[in-house]
């Protein structure tokens, strides 16, 4: 099993997203990462898989006013 767990920095310059949004999403439980040493680490398909299930859920009534702000 070959997993590589980078940055939150080396994640964001990757997937081309603001370190803000990702650190957010990882702290709201939408994507998984791992606390090493009090930082965050990321596997970058598992977090690519994570955000393409949420990209495909269908919106939430209750959720349409964050996207407006």
């Amino acid at each position: 099993m070959d997993r590589r767990f980078i940055t939150l920095h080396a994640l964001a310059t990757r997937l081309g997203l603001p370190r803000r949004f990702l650190r957010e999403q990882a702290r709201r439980g939408v994507i998984p990462y791992l606390l090493v040493g009090g930082r965050m680490r990321f596997e970058e398909s598992a977090v690519c898989e994570a955000l393409r299930r949420q990209a495909a859920q269908p919106a939430d009534a209750g959720t349409e006013g964050e996207h407006a702000r």
